[in-house]
């Protein structure tokens, strides 16, 4: 999360496995939670309430991923 003035990070993470994965957008939800979507070639990215538990197998899988502060 940006201060609102833009000028610092107040809270940051990291989502991603074990091997190369890309980001490819970044949006607000209608609820001000932050909507990040890409590809993975990783094969141990955590997830919580997946639709998809497991890799898909192929060379990549994309996701789509909802930041929720807590």
């Amino acid at each position: 999360r940006l201060a609102p003035d833009g000028s610092t990070i107040e809270r940051s993470t990291l989502l991603g496995g074990s091997n190369w994965d890309g980001l490819t957008g970044v949006t607000l939800d209608r609820d001000g939670s932050t909507l990040v979507s890409g590809f993975m070639y990783s094969t141990d990215m955590p997830t919580a309430a997946e639709t998809q538990p497991a890799y898909g197998g192929g060379q990549y899988d994309g996701y789509l991923a909802q930041i929720v502060e807590e």
